[in-house]
């Protein structure tokens, strides 16, 4: 639940600043990193263009090297468009809602190259639940959703690509549980140390 992941935060020592992209007009001064955890920025994208300000201040860090998680609607709100309305344009796409569920239920995220994560084959666990999607939800990690039920009612477990990543980005649709891996969560606590540091 985001409780237990905000617990593991303060467990390794990050200090928590709320802000709001409703309301504030800018991201607060002095942070080491963002987590954008989600949300239904659908629900409010009209509201949302309208604070182009607190946009663009979100723009500008994320292209700065901004230590960054996004996941879900928090990746949705650093896309070009949320249907054809103007967010935050860090990430090329435009997500619309499709008739059904796009993906839902437990996922499991292999990272394929270094990251904001760790290295190079990080696993975290989590789950997707949207009806939104893109043309292209970035291709860092193998999602593999687990093999499920019995008989008749069995799924096979199966596997798709998904998520943007860099050393200082990951944005994708999955919502990650840090208590999957807090070696992972504790590296990206370390890369906001290290971007602290430099600036």
């Amino acid at each position: 639940t985001y409780q237990e992941n905000r617990l593991l935060l303060e467990q390794l020592g990050a200090e928590l600043v709320p802000f709001s992209p409703l309301h504030d007009v800018t991201l607060p001064t002095d942070i080491d990193g963002m987590i954008l955890s989600g949300g239904y920025p659908e629900l409010y994208k009209e509201e949302l263009q309208k604070t182009a300000s607190m946009r663009a201040s979100v723009a500008r860090a994320v292209q700065q090297g901004l230590p960054t998680l996004a996941e879900c609607g928090g990746y949705m709100y650093l896309l070009d468009a949320i249907e054809g309305v103007p967010m935050c344009g860090v990430l090329r796409g435009d997500a619309e809602r499709k008739e059904r569920l796009v993906r839902f239920g437990y996922v499991e995220a292999t990272t394929r190259r270094k990251s904001v994560l760790g290295p190079a084959g990080t696993v975290l666990r989590g789950h997707e639940f949207h009806r939104y999607d893109c043309d292209f939800n970035g291709a860092d990690c193998i999602l593999t959703k687990p093999a499920a039920g019995q008989g008749k009612a069995a799924t096979t477990a199966r596997s798709y690509e998904g998520i943007y990543l860099t050393e200082r980005l990951a944005a994708g649709f999955p919502h990650f549980y840090y208590w999957s891996n807090p070696d992972a969560l504790a590296h990206f606590l370390e890369v906001c140390r290290t971007w602290r540091e430099k600036e």
